[in-house]
C-alpha cells in the first residue's frame, strides 16, 4: 500500500552569514494518492498567507505493507519524491533507493535543470544554502555511450543520481536532484567570491590528482 506525504520547507528567520536560511520541514498530512496531496497543497495556498515564506513543497511515496513486513525498514524511508517550488510549480522527481537496490540509468537531459558553475540552493534539512554546481547526474545518454565503451553496465544505483556542489568555506556536498533548486535573490560580493574560492581550490585538486594518474 502506498501513501504519499505533503510536506512543505519554510524559511525561519533572516539570512544569515554565509547566505544561508534555517528552515523547517512540517508535515501537511498523508495521502492516498499524489494527486490529492497536490489538490490540497494548491488549496492550503489560497487560503494561508504562511505560505508566503515557504521555500518548497516535497511530496514523498512511502510503502506502509514494505515498513510492516520487513523488520529492516522503518515507515519514515521513502521510494520517491516530488519536489515543488514555493508558488505550487512541480520542480523535480527522483527515484530513492536508500538500500541500492534499484539500478539507476542515467537522467534525462530535459530534467536536468541546472548546469556546471551554476549558483543554485541546496536544501539540507533544516537550511538552504547557496553554491554552485561542480558536477551534473550522469545523463542517460552519457550512460549508454560509457557502457558500450565499457562492454557492460556501470552499476549505479539512485543515490548516484545526484550533483557535485560547492559551497562556502572549501566544502562540497552531493544533493539528490530533487534537492537542488536553481538559485533566486542575491549574493554579497564576499559570498560570491568564497564559492570561486572554492571552486578554484577543488579544480586545482582535480588537476594535481590527474597529474599524479598521468605520471604513474
Amino acid at each position: 500500500m502506498n501513501l504519499f506525504e505533503l510536506k512543505t520547507v519554510v524559511i525561519n528567520g533572516d539570512r544569515r552569514r554565509d547566505g544561508s536560511y534555517k528552515t523547517f520541514e512540517q508535515s501537511m498530512g498523508i495521502f492516498s494518492t499524489r494527486s490529492n496531496a497536490e489538490r490540497f497543497m494548491r488549496e492550503r495556498m489560497v487560503e494561508e498567507k504562511y505560505f508566503e515564506r515557504v521555500f518548497a513543497f516535497c511530496i514523498y511515496r512511502k510503502e506502509l505493507n514494505g515498513a510492516l513486513l520487513h523488520p529492516g525498514k522503518t515507515i519514515g524511508a521513502f521510494l520517491e519524491a516530488w519536489s515543488y517550488f514555493g508558488d505550487g510549480r512541480l520542480y523535480c522527481h527522483c527515484a530513492c533507493d536508500e538500500a541500492g537496490e534499484q539500478p539507476f540509468y542515467g537522467r534525462s537531459t530535459r530534467t536536468i535543470r541546472l548546469r556546471k558553475s551554476d549558483l543554485a540552493w541546496y536544501m539540507g534539512h533544516d537550511r538552504i544554502v547557496p553554491c554552485m554546481v561542480s558536477y551534473q547526474p550522469m545523463t542517460d545518454v552519457e550512460y549508454r555511450k560509457r557502457a558500450r565503451e565499457l562492454g557492460h553496465d556501470l552499476g549505479l544505483d539512485y543515490m548516484d543520481d545526484s550533483y557535485v556542489v560547492y559551497m562556502y568555506g572549501n566544502n562540497h556536498e552531493h544533493p539528490p536532484t530533487w534537492r537542488l533548486f536553481p538559485f533566486f535573490g542575491k549574493l554579497s560580493n564576499h559570498n560570491l567570491k568564497r564559492l570561486l574560492e572554492t571552486k578554484k581550490w577543488y579544480d586545482e585538486l582535480d588537476a594535481n590528482a590527474l597529474q599524479s594518474e598521468r605520471k604513474s
